[in-house]
């Protein structure tokens, strides 16, 4: 996936959750780095890892309400 996805997906999870929520899914998602570049490309694994790490973390935050 091109990184330019990636990163607006981090933008979004940064500035509606904060930083410390992002660094908490990406250490979830153990890709061994926690920002994207936008413009790299990156494989369907490193984004489905993060993507999987997300919807945990969202879920988790829906059940509290």
């Amino acid at each position: 996936m091109h990184g330019l996805i990636n990163r607006a997906i981090q933008a979004f999870v940064v500035s509606t959750y904060g930083e410390e929520r992002w660094v908490d899914i990406m250490d979830t998602a153990d890709l061994g780095f926690d920002q994207f570049e936008a413009m790299l490309i990156y494989t369907d694994e490193q984004s489905d890892k993060m993507l999987k790490a997300m919807e945990r973390f969202s879920s988790a935050h829906c059940r509290r309400f």
